[in-house]
């Protein structure tokens, strides 16, 4: 075969792979192209028996207005081996910690959706990680609404396909666990993002505000109000200099503080007061070569949290630091300090902030809870296929004090097998 019927066989089969009508659209192509000697009757028959064998499968949309659609999926196989020194427990063993599988629509001008389940849900059900319908009016101007994550939190929001450590921070996850503050995370509303120009970005939200990061639209009781979040952040140019970026968070949920008070029995947090909670929060990243540096500080303060027989306001304050090294292309080593404290009230469950610890508290005579925690980290990244398939590995050791001095100790070693899709 000539080198230009050669060029123009391999174009058509990549078109014929390509098309929708796979078997009417290729066998009427490929006899126009033996009438005009492009092919001979044996060449035609050779590619058509190929692209038989190599059919393709298409997924279609049901609504006629969706010019794209794509599948998404995200797989969290996880090894944990977990120990304390309260009780001498320990655990041991595989599990799915993420199973994520959905799909994104793109519409004409500019209208998107996203719908994503969790199928290894908390509760054991399937739940929603995400779903909403968007616009992307403009680079400024970009609103969705429906249920996703509020910008609060630097870690909080940084999709866990991307986050350097295995699990999120000790800090992290008591503002925003139903077991702490229960603050920012997923809401239902509605939220705008956009490009300012020069490095500014930012993001807000008005949203349901429901404890728990509650995936349903029952609420007991009264209404529990609404939740505002915004986010401004700031990125400079890159120079040999390196790279950095700033940021800050505020966020306020009406009547936040009668939402601790859940049903329930092991969240030490209760407060007499249906007062606003408002917190904060900055962040920031160096990034010099293949050097990177994470830090977030967050704060609040709780009003009128019940003491035994007293009430008094507490303030908590948690930071984090991550600084992270890429050897190559394959190998990148992660360090990690986390810190919370909450104001000399004993209100940390430790199962809840060092997942799978099996330290647990005593909410009726209130033991086993602590008011400040500390945990170092150290560990590695292998990206085998990029951070499309990616295995990390770390060991953490968290300290705990109550403010009668008892501590307990965790040490915990994790490796987690990563799948994108």
């Amino acid at each position: 075969m000539k080198l230009y019927k050669l060029t123009q066989l391999t174009a058509l089969s990549a078109a014929l792979l390509g098309s929708t009508s796979f078997a009417a659209s290729n066998d009427a192509l490929l006899d126009l192209l033996v009438q005009k000697g492009v092919l001979t009757d044996t060449e035609a028959s050779d590619v058509a028996a190929e692209l038989k064998e190599e059919k393709p499968t298409f997924v279609t949309a049901k609504g006629k207005a969706v010019t794209d659609l794509k599948l998404t999926g995200r797989l969290h196989f996880q090894y944990d081996s977990i120990s304390n020194d309260g009780d001498d427990s320990t655990v041991d063993g595989f599990y799915f910690r993420r199973l994520y599988f959905g799909a994104e629509a793109k519409f004409f001008n500019n209208y998107y959706g996203t719908l994503i389940a969790n199928y290894e849900d908390d509760d054991g059900d399937i739940g929603i990680d995400k779903a909403i319908v968007g616009w992307k009016y403009d680079p400024r101007a970009n609103f969705e609404a429906g249920y996703t994550k509020v910008p609060f939190g630097y870690y909080e929001t940084s999709s866990s396909s991307r986050i350097k450590t295995v699990e999120r921070s000790i800090a992290n996850r008591y503002f925003v666990e139903g077991d702490g503050l229960a603050f920012g995370g997923r809401h239902t509303g509605l939220f705008a993002s956009g490009d300012l120009g020069a490095g500014f970005e930012y993001e807000a939200a008005l949203v349901q505000s429901t404890a728990s990061n509650d995936r349903n639209d029952s609420r007991e009781g009264d209404d529990r109000g609404l939740g505002a979040f915004a986010r401004l952040q700031w990125t400079s140019e890159k120079t040999d200099a390196g790279q950095f970026m700033v940021g800050a968070d505020l966020g306020m949920m009406q009547d936040g503080n009668r939402q601790l008070n859940s049903d329930d029995p092991t969240n030490p947090l209760v407060t007499s007061e249906d007062s606003d909670l408002i917190a904060y929060g900055i962040h920031g990243e160096y990034r010099l070569g293949r050097f990177l540096l994470t830090a977030e500080a967050l704060a609040t303060t709780v009003d009128n949290v019940v003491m035994g027989t007293d009430e008094e306001d507490i303030d908590v304050f948690g930071f984090t630091l991550t600084p992270s090294y890429q050897i190559n292309d394959k190998w990148e080593v992660v360090a990690a300090y986390s810190y919370i404290d909450t104001g000399g009230a004993d209100l940390l469950d430790v199962d809840n902030l060092v997942r799978r610890s099996n330290v647990s508290g005593n909410f009726t005579n209130r033991t086993g809870f602590y008011s400040e925690g500390t945990s170092y980290y150290i560990g590695f990244n292998y990206y085998i296929v990029g951070n499309d398939l990616k295995l990390t590995g770390g060991y953490e050791f968290a300290d705990f004090e109550d403010t009668n001095g008892n501590e307990v100790k965790v040490d915990a070693f994790r490796l987690r097998l990563q799948a994108l899709f």
